[in-house]
């Protein structure tokens, strides 16, 4: 009998120990998985925040350029207008000194 109750220690002992391993096993599996899916999802971000950073830069330069151009047609409108003026500046003074020596 007490042969038997230390052959059962003896086997509750390794099945504790078998359990603690496969517990242990398991646990370092779930860190790793763990690990792998933080890195995943701190790559998918980075993925993500590079794509809404070049979205934002090529929407800058569109944006740019755009503001670019109307400014040049802005300035291209001003200058004729100037033009037509002195021009018109010029045909007055013209005028006016021929109407003085007529």
């Amino acid at each position: 009998m007490a042969k038997q109750t230390m052959d059962a220690i003896r086997q509750a002992e390794l099945d504790a120990e078998q359990t603690l391993r496969s517990a242990q096993v398991q646990a370092n599996d779930s860190i790793r998985q763990a690990q792998a899916d933080a890195e995943a999802m701190i790559a998918d971000a980075r993925r993500r925040a590079s794509e809404t950073l070049a979205e934002t830069r090529a929407q800058a330069e569109q944006d740019s350029h755009a503001s670019a151009l109307a400014a040049q047609e802005a300035v291209t409108r001003e200058i004729e207008a100037l033009r037509q003026q002195g021009g018109k500046n010029r045909d007055r003074a013209i005028q006016a000194v021929i109407d003085e020596i007529g």
